[in-house]
């Protein structure tokens, strides 16, 4: 598959990438993380995968999952506010015991409910298996996973077969970066790093696979 040949703006404002893979089924995303218990009426203080205003639109259809013993429940949101370090939640019919039942659990909805976005933005989950190419065209691999750090997140490229070599190349999510994101056609553009045009390889990272 080929990237288009035009630069399009990468914008790097929308949802993380936790709890990416915490989710019953391919067709919901996880928008956030039970902490824990806030006071004793079973409130609960809840990290947000995305920006406070898009976490109020996408409060439809939640359910609230635990990947461990597959335990999901439908929840309803009476009320929550932003106190500035995370969301703190009431969900209807929760006391105390609830809540604290609840403990690290992740907030899920399905796709379809999650709030609209500009053509140029785009949430985490939509960047996986996604194709990376270089500016001249050259396929690097394909998009395994997203590293949150302190500075920016980290796109990580995995090239090889299963059952061979495997390389992931690390890629920092920035506008120098990553040039380009097509989500039509599940691709982004890369900035040829340094290390690929002397010959070095600092920022890759090889699995040996049986």
């Amino acid at each position: 598959m080929l990237w288009p040949g035009h630069r399009g703006e990468a914008s790097f404002s929308r949802s993380s990438g936790d709890g990416m893979n915490e989710v019953p089924s391919p067709d919901y995303v996880a928008v956030g993380k039970v902490i824990k218990p806030h006071g004793l009426g079973g409130t609960l203080k809840v990290k947000p995968f995305m920006e406070a205003a898009l976490f109020v639109e996408g409060l439809r259809n939640c359910y609230l999952y635990r990947s461990e013993d597959r335990y999901v429940r439908e929840v309803i949101i009476e009320e929550f506010s932003d106190s500035g370090k995370g969301l703190i939640v009431k969900f209807r019919g929760f006391d105390l015991s609830t809540a604290e039942a609840m403990r690290g659990c992740y907030l899920i909805i399905h796709k379809s409910d999650l709030p609209k976005i500009k053509d140029t933005e785009y949430y985490f989950y939509q960047l996986l298996d996604a194709e990376a190419f270089t500016e001249n065209g050259s396929s690097i691999g394909k998009v395994v996973d997203i590293i949150e750090t302190g500075a920016n997140d980290v796109l990580v490229i995995q090239k090889g077969r299963a059952g061979l070599d495997l390389q992931e190349e690390l890629i920092p999510m920035t506008r120098e970066h990553v040039l380009k994101i097509d989500r039509s056609n599940s691709c982004i553009v890369v900035k040829t790093l340094e290390y690929e045009e002397d010959g070095t390889d600092e920022n890759k990272r090889s699995h040996d696979l049986p």
